[in-house]
């Protein structure tokens, strides 16, 4: 089953009017980016690639179509509502770093949390996490004036990363820095990508930034020219659970079914009554009802087998738990120490102890 995108864009466009001029900075931008996915936009200077990142982040409003976030249509938002997204859904990370010059890096950081309300010894302890993730926690005092340019801007990703938002959001963030500088902010951005599974978006003209991307957007004149790469979208396949979870009998009953070895409805079948009764918290009658339910599974699923009864005399089920074989496995003496008599972990009592507290309240 896919995913729901993180961002979706349908029939986007923006238009700007200047004097007589009609500019449109986006045409009709359609695209769906998901949830982990490293994605660059790309193309030349005035294509449109900073105006998309804005209407993206709630800055700006679009003269039509639609952004959806997660579901939820960004058109919709109140000012109220666009606010909250902005402080708390989206990290921007700008190309002139946008740092209060008279605070420390670490008040730097925590700033949003601020503006969110978060107390104070909070906003600390978040913000001197985020530094340390940037390699910046020596730093955490110094002032913008005391950094370098590659400095400043690992302040302002640690910044985008407080409020653990969904999307990253960054504009051309190597576009003042040298080299080395430009190289360490692309690698930084790409590893906390893999590492906290964030969406990131990164606008750049840099074609030497392409090969970091999972997907890359080209834009042309406003309008996508062309996407590259394999969109991440599908979600792992689940594996199918025991149909012993389908039986209608206690919880803790199961656990025990599972400690002592079932498998499967039926396994439950291809053993007698009185073996079943043998396991702790289980007596015949409840031993019966197990197997009338794993009967009634089985007839439904058109998977019926025959019960123990129908073999031999002394004949067993091959591979099947029962009273006798688990006391050879486990080398215990009688059916007072089967496994699910006295392995039971402290785990599972406490389990087992908080169905009984349900049960008493029902």
């Amino acid at each position: 089953m896919a995913k729901t995108p993180v961002i979706k864009t349908v029939n986007l466009c923006k238009y700007y009017q200047m004097g007589k001029t009609t500019v449109r900075a986006n045409q009709k931008i359609n695209m769906e980016i998901y949830s982990g996915e490293f994605i660059i936009i790309f193309g030349p200077s005035g294509c449109g690639k900073s105006t998309l990142l804005s209407l993206l982040a709630g800055l700006d409003e679009p003269t039509s179509g639609e952004i959806i976030i997660r579901g939820e249509k960004l058109n919709n938002l109140n000012s109220t509502q666009l606010a909250k997204y902005r402080r708390t859904k989206v990290g921007m990370v700008f190309q002139q770093y946008n740092l209060v010059k008279t605070m420390t890096a670490s008040e730097n950081v925590a700033l949003p949390l601020a503006f969110d309300g978060k107390p104070k010894r909070f906003r600390s302890q978040r913000a001197l996490s985020c530094l340390e993730m940037v390699g910046l926690a020596d730093q955490k005092d110094h002032t913008p004036a005391e950094l370098s340019g590659g400095q400043q801007q690992k302040v302002a990703i640690a910044r985008a990363w407080v409020a653990v938002p969904w999307i990253v959001l960054a504009d051309e963030p190597t576009g003042n820095l040298d080299s080395k500088s430009s190289d360490d902010i692309i690698h930084l951005l790409k590893n906390l990508n893999k590492k906290s599974k964030r969406t990131v978006i990164l606008v750049s003209h840099n074609p030497e930034y392409i090969k970091y991307a999972d997907r890359v957007i080209y834009l042309k004149d406003g309008v996508v020219a062309k996407a590259t790469g394999k969109t991440k979208r599908v979600s792992r396949e689940k594996k199918p659970k025991s149909d012993l979870e389908l039986l209608e009998i206690e919880p803790k009953i199961k656990r025990a079914l599972k400690r002592a070895g079932f498998k499967s409805a039926e396994d439950l079948l291809k053993v007698r009554i009185a073996d079943l009764a043998k396991i702790r918290g289980i007596d015949d009658i409840e031993a019966a009802k197990i197997q009338k339910e794993a009967t009634k599974l089985l007839e439904k699923e058109g998977k019926l087998v025959s019960t123990a009864e129908s073999f031999g005399e002394g004949e067993e089920a091959s591979n099947i738990p029962s009273g006798d074989n688990l006391q050879k496995e486990d080398n215990l003496p009688n059916s007072d120490n089967l496994p699910g008599k006295d392995s039971t972990t402290p785990e599972d009592e406490s389990l087992d102890k908080k169905d009984e507290d349900i049960n008493n309240e029902v």
